[in-house]
């Protein structure tokens, strides 16, 4: 979800005025890889290295067809840095014991071949181990999980690949306790949880010693019933870095929805913060957004296009305002010509997933135009700090050319603008801006 408009808006000589949707050029290959992931940003690093984007990249369902070479070029050109897929267990043990990874090796090379950073979920079960979309409970099937978790990443080893285990261990759909800690309760799940799979983390570290690894992945941001006793089980202790699924839209009911813009991450990080380093081993670790976004759907399970163009920039600009080494956006690619639900009350969930998608019956939607002009607009400049404005909810972040880059040096700084209230005029510097809900840039001498 993207940039609906970056207009350069100022009242001085020096303001110069992009276009609501700069449109995406042809599809090629990306000049530069891009920088070290899920490490703290150096000072001059470049601010899109942490542009993210989830794909469903190898489901076979009519309602997401496979992506193309187009699909990848477009990917890249667009802006983004990264790409969250699946490598699904079923499809690479589908007999017992033989792992084949001839389609992930394919697709691997391409997203090599645009400079992509492949973050991989090793899930989802397998029907030989007795499980279909998770991983059984059975100790036979997660015994079968390991190894395959394992030979992953010792055949990927040194290719810089992000990995990730179970997507959203929480929701028992993707990971299912045993009966005795689904008596017990949310907190013994997550003990559980960490007990089982920090050893396997641990072995993703030892088969490929350059990768990097990140969890747990949770749905949302679920603080006491899960990440606390997680992380007192020690789970921090084989993590790089700690990702969440931060989304911050609810509807508890059709008569009680409720979306959150998208700044309400900072609380969850400030706290999420404080949480890791309050746990074994007390020390630093990165927060990923490993998955969010806004459906562009009907009121109140959703937002216009409008909307979620311009909260999917902010989300981008603020990952960048909190150092997030990862900002993974869901998603690419978003189903075509849903059926409509069957059951009462599916509502809802109907139309928040149809909603999600850069991509939609096989058209781009402009928030995806618009995460390409903001990349462009960021490129060879790196985040400086944000500005202190008189209201908390007014953002203003100031933007400096690397040196290092074929950006010039000496070019001015660049000043991105935009507010959570109603639009009105603050100054800055001397300089008078019209703040909207929609991100403006500046530049500045």
């Amino acid at each position: 979800m993207l940039l609906l408009a970056l207009f350069l808006y100022s009242q001085t000589a020096l303001t110069t005025e992009l276009p609501a949707f700069e449109p995406l050029p042809k599809p090629r290959t990306a000049k530069a890889p891009p920088a070290a992931l899920v490490t703290p940003a150096p000072a001059a690093a470049d601010a899109t290295q942490s542009f993210g984007v989830h794909v469903h990249a190898f489901y076979d369902a009519p309602l997401r067809p496979r992506l193309t070479e187009q699909d990848w070029a477009t990917i890249a050109q667009t802006g983004f840095k990264i790409v969250r897929f699946d490598v699904l267990w079923s499809q690479v043990e589908k007999t017992a014991g033989r792992y084949d990874y001839a389609a992930y090796d394919a697709l691997v090379a391409t997203l090599k071949k645009y400079h992509l950073c492949p973050m991989i979920i090793l899930g989802q079960g397998n029907p030989n181990y007795e499980g279909s979309n998770a991983v059984s409970r059975f100790t036979t099937a997660r015994q079968a999980y390991a190894r395959f978790v394992v030979q992953t990443a010792k055949h990927y080893a040194g290719q810089n690949i992000v990995w990730e285990l179970i997507n959203e261990p929480n929701d028992q759909g993707f990971w299912p306790p045993s009966l005795e800690a689904q008596a017990q309760g949310p907190e013994a799940i997550a003990r559980e949880y960490a007990r089982l799979t920090l050893p396997v983390f641990k072995a993703i570290k030892q088969a490929d010693p350059t990768s990097l690894v990140v969890g747990p992945s949770s749905q949302g941001v679920p603080y006491e019933m899960f990440l606390t006793p997680a992380f007192e089980a020690g789970l921090l202790t084989g993590l790089d870095a700690i990702a969440v699924h931060p989304y911050l839209i609810y509807a508890p009911s059709p008569e009680a929805p409720h979306i959150e813009p998208p700044e309400a991450i900072t609380d969850y990080i400030t706290r999420l913060n404080a949480l890791i380093k309050a746990h074994p081993p007390h020390m630093y670790k990165p927060v990923v957004l490993g998955e969010w976004g806004y459906p562009q759907a009907k009121a109140p399970w959703g937002v216009d296009a409008a909307t979620q163009a311009a909260y999917t920039q902010r989300q981008l600009l603020l990952g960048i305002l909190h150092k997030v080494p990862a900002n993974i956006i869901y998603d690419w690619n978003g189903p075509i010509n849903p059926n409509p639900p069957r059951q009462p009350g599916d509502e809802a969930t109907y139309l928040r997933e149809t909603g999600f998608g850069f991509v939609k019956d096989g058209q781009l939607q402009p928030a995806a135009h618009g995460v390409h002009t903001l990349a462009q607009a960021l490129k060879g400049y790196a985040f400086s700090h944000r500005i202190t404005l008189e209201h908390p909810d007014d953002y203003a972040l100031l933007f400096r050319p690397i040196a290092s880059s074929k950006t010039d040096a000496k070019a001015p700084d660049k000043l991105i603008v935009w507010t959570r209230r109603e639009p009105h005029a603050v100054t800055v510097a001397g300089q008078k801006y019209f703040l909207e809900a929609t991100p403006k840039f500046s530049l500045k001498k």
